[in-house]
């Protein structure tokens, strides 16, 4: 028998582009699944197929950005002398700020910019993606069957949930009864579209205190589109978020993996197969028997839940991509230059908007960056140092913005844990939501 060859380090990060494709492609074959999983839910009730088409071309807009947009000099390209950042990440976060800024333009001008939008997205998507199947990727099948499946898990897992169900009005007129999370969501989000904040508008009647970071982002889409509230909140957020969540997690773990593999080859795991995983991640593995008995529900459940644990995946990318540029190494001796700042600004913004989103996610992401800053010594640098000094009174400041009055001027320490969550269910909170 031959002799096995051992694998070579440079011949295993060649992997990395289609690594890439692959993760692109998946997310925007779940995009057009569940697109065509909500069409099938309204055949015969009147298909807003203006709406569908408009929300995957958001979700083509951000998941083709890294594809399209050029390298940055100073990125993995020039490692040795450059001294900017790049990280795809940072490209997926540009791409979403880019359709925030759209909104405000929509709003600004009176005029809905989503048709333009969703047509500039899909031709930047196209080009990729047909690359990516010309390619035939030694993953393909694989991609392609995870994302029919997780479509339909996901179209079962988001709409039988009262609020986001496509039949919800029809239900409403036919029982008079309807989920009251409907009313109570998409309230704060018309208020937000009409007076910029949580009020009635009317005198003497104090702001509502809440984190109203999805409500916000969602009647911003809302303006984009020209669509009602409720209707964004029902195909927007699935066919855009859902598979956002699902590629900054493949792009996070690719990065860990990458990282490890520059420490230590022997821990890096294969890369086949990871759609499987992902897909049985998502879907879970816990028996129904036991799942009854434990405080567990699909994260595609919840819009605020999801978008914060988005906004903690590209913070972690972000990091593991700067580790990897080598801005770890230059900040422990003392330059501060280049892409470091960047990083560092783009990590508050992050630790803001989680909090806005999500309370506890928040929180966990906070925590984890000190453990992680004392394990790696980081914390006798000046940079990281005043990082987590930093993002510490900036998540308290957040903390107390949106809390209730009752909470926020009685914050002490693990009063989030003592306050919400009982002591029995603490390890499980933890591990769900760093799981």
């Amino acid at each position: 028998m031959p002799e096995t060859q051992p694998v070579n380090s440079a011949e295993r990060l060649v992997t990395w582009p289609e690594e890439r494709a692959d993760a692109m492609s998946l997310a925007l074959i779940l995009s057009l699944g569940l697109s065509a999983a909500y069409a099938v839910q309204r055949a015969g009730l009147g298909v807003p197929w203006w709406l569908i088409a408009q929300s995957l071309g958001m979700s083509a807009l951000i998941q083709a950005a890294p594809s399209v947009w050029p390298s940055v000099p100073g990125g993995e390209g020039d490692r040795a002398g450059g001294s900017r950042f790049d990280s795809d990440a940072a490209r997926l976060l540009a791409g979403a700020v880019a359709l925030i800024a759209l909104a405000a333009c929509s709003r600004a001008f009176g005029f809905p910019l989503g048709p333009l939008t969703a047509l500039a997205g899909l031709a930047m998507a196209v080009r990729p993606l047909a690359r990516w199947w010309r390619a035939a990727s030694a993953q393909r099948r694989s991609i392609v069957s995870v994302g029919v499946l997780l479509a339909m898990w996901g179209a079962d897992a988001i709409w039988s949930q009262g609020y986001l169900a496509p039949l919800l009005l029809e239900d409403l007129a036919a029982t008079g009864y309807a989920n009251q999370d409907t009313l109570f969501h998409v309230a704060i989000s018309r208020m937000l579209q009409t007076y910029g904040r949580v009020t009635t508008g009317v005198d003497g009647v104090s702001p509502l205190t809440y984190y109203v970071g999805s409500h916000w982002l969602l009647s911003r889409w809302a303006d984009l589109t020209g669509a009602p509230v409720l209707d964004t909140y029902r195909v927007a957020y699935p066919v855009v978020l859902v598979p956002l969540f699902v590629r900054v997690l493949a792009g996070a773990s690719s990065a860990l993996r990458r990282v490890l593999h520059e420490t230590d080859a022997a821990a890096t795991p294969p890369v086949t197969g990871w759609p499987w995983l992902t897909g049985a991640g998502l879907v879970g593995l816990t028996p129904l028997a036991l799942r009854s008995r434990l405080p567990l529900w699909p994260v595609v459940n919840s819009e605020s839940h999801l978008i914060a644990l988005v906004v903690a995946l590209l913070a972690l990318w972000l990091l593991l991509d700067a580790w990897r540029a080598g801005l770890v190494t230059r900040v422990r001796a003392g330059d501060v230059g280049g892409g470091a700042g960047i990083v560092a600004a783009l990590l508050l913004g992050c630790i803001v908007a989680m909090g806005w989103l999500k309370v506890s996610v928040m929180l966990m992401f906070v925590l984890g960056l000190g453990y992680v800053a004392l394990r790696t010594v980081l914390w006798r640098s000046a940079l990281p140092a005043s990082l987590l000094v930093i993002g510490s009174i900036v998540s308290l400041l957040t903390y107390r913005a949106v809390s209730p009055p009752a909470l926020a001027t009685n914050l002490r320490t693990g009063d989030f844990f003592v306050r919400f969550v009982p002591p029995t269910l603490v390890p499980i909170f933890v591990a769900a939501v760093y799981g």
